[in-house]
């Protein structure tokens, strides 16, 4: 639990300088990727949906979490939980 914790505390510092030193406005326009040079907008939502799909997949495993399953709703992810 400690080294979780601490892993938190360093991605929020992190976060929060990237913040400070410019945000949003320091992300190029396009980033390189392992699929090629994409538009980083395109980039961003796509890694967006996909962490959304593993939250999802987390969710189905916990059972009852008590999160609404409509919370996914209107998210471009599959069907399938595990697809």
């Amino acid at each position: 639990m400690a080294a979780l914790l601490a892993y938190v505390d360093r991605v929020r510092a992190e976060y929060d300088g990237w913040l400070t030193g410019g945000g949003p406005s320091s992300i190029p326009a396009r980033l390189n990727t392992h699929y090629g040079n994409q538009p980083a907008d395109v980039v961003l939502e796509r890694y967006v949906w996909h962490m959304a799909q593993h939250a999802r997949q987390l969710d189905h495993l916990a059972g009852a979490s008590g999160i609404p399953s409509a919370l996914y709703d209107g998210l471009p992810l599959p069907d399938g939980l595990w697809t």
